[in-house]
């Protein structure tokens, strides 16, 4: 057989191939189209994941940490109880004394119902009478009881009252030194308002206004023996 008669014979199988076979190589030429690459690993962003966590989602997280932190944080005067202590002076003016004097000491208060405290302080002040020839110093213990009609405010005003007992020294010189030097304890009681502020929970701020009534057991001044005086009050608290 020649080389041409066995190209036709070759070239009429070709022709003749069953469609079958045509058909399954067309299937998987295009399955190959649809079917990813085996080395195509592509990764998703996780930006938009990202700024669900870090965007919306985290603001409601934040603002209820955020809540917690400030309730912690409350005043004690929303809670009405507790203990606090700090220094304690301020400026008085007695009835009768050549001027006013500054006083200091320390004072505690303990806070046992939303409505009312207990203050015990305990200060040192000196007073001249009759122009100086009179020296007076004495040491006022005092118990008040503080009421707050508002305790659920962050300012707080306060009504006080309550009662003392007052160590006086009387030392007398000048056109008086005949007179004897003499040692009292005199009993009183006192009124007054003020306001209270707490910057934490364990940390606050006071002032008020006292007046204070006592009746001496002896003439600290000639013309009256009087030893009223009123006073202005501050103070630090430091809470437990």
């Amino acid at each position: 057989m020649s080389m041409l008669s066995l190209a036709g014979v070759l070239l009429g199988l070709a022709g003749f191939a069953p469609a079958s076979a045509q058909e399954d190589q067309v299937a998987f030429l295009d399955r190959e189209r649809t079917l990813p690459a085996p080395f195509d690993f592509t990764v998703e962003s996780p930006s938009d994941e990202a700024e669900d966590v870090d965007g919306e989602d985290s603001l409601p997280m934040m603002s209820l940490q955020d809540k917690d932190k400030d309730n912690q944080d409350k005043p004690r005067q929303h809670e009405r109880v507790g203990f606090a202590i700090g220094p304690a002076g301020g400026f008085m003016k007695a009835r009768g004394a050549d001027r006013g004097t500054w006083f200091a000491g320390v004072a505690a208060r303990f806070y046992f119902a939303r409505f009312l405290a207990v203050e015990g302080a305990i200060t040192f002040h000196e007073n001249e009478y009759n122009d100086g020839d009179t020296h007076v110093t004495q040491y006022p213990v005092q118990v008040s009881l503080l009421f707050f009609p508002f305790p659920s405010w962050d300012f707080q005003p306060y009504l006080l009252g309550g009662a003392g007992w007052y160590y006086t020294r009387i030392d007398n010189s000048g056109s008086l030194q005949a007179i004897n030097d003499e040692t009292e304890h005199w009993f009183g009681g006192h009124l007054g308002f003020g306001a209270e502020v707490a910057a934490s929970r364990t940390f606050s701020l006071f002032v008020d206004f006292r007046y204070i009534f006592i009746d001496p057991k002896t003439d600290i001044q000639n013309e009256s023996g009087n030893a009223d005086y009123w006073q202005v009050t501050f103070g630090l608290g430091f809470g437990f």
